[in-house]
């Protein structure tokens, strides 16, 4: 590829969500009498840090796919644009990804303690497929970092 994709704000999303989801599994694992309501706000946190970082996600994959078919990587819906990152070996699990949006879209309508539950340990999922993807945006693009 020769334009150049500049991944820095994926980065630092990645960075962040990671920092929130560690924190998060920090707070789990305390026993102390605040523990409910820290956790509560540290998975609300994971859970934004998801939505940003998701969104910035398939942002990039759309960037990625325009170079390589132009415009018409803006026609792609979110399943048709993962199934064509898959083919091009940049997510190997194709299904998780339309778990991830599906989750994402859940986060967009009302509060609900459930959907929040969800969500969060969706998000934990993420984590590993997100590195995965930028592993291989790495290896397979023109990257450029400010």
């Amino acid at each position: 590829m020769g334009e150049k994709l500049n991944i820095t704000p994926l980065l630092k999303a990645y960075k962040s969500f990671i920092t929130a989801l560690d924190y998060a599994e920090e707070i789990e694992s305390e026993n102390t009498e605040f523990r409910y309501y820290t956790e509560e706000m540290v998975k609300s946190a994971v859970i934004q840090h998801f939505e940003y970082t998701y969104e910035l996600t398939w942002k990039m994959m759309k960037k990625f796919l325009k170079v390589d078919i132009g415009d018409r990587a803006d026609t792609l819906s979110r399943p048709e644009l993962f199934r064509i990152i898959g083919e091009k070996q940049l997510i190997t699990d194709f299904s998780a990804w339309n778990k991830y949006n599906k989750a994402r879209n859940k986060t967009s309508y009302t509060y609900n303690e459930d959907i929040a539950e969800e969500v969060y340990n969706t998000a934990k999922n993420f984590k590993n497929d997100l590195k995965e993807f930028i592993t291989a945006l790495k290896e397979r693009t023109n990257i450029v970092t400010y």
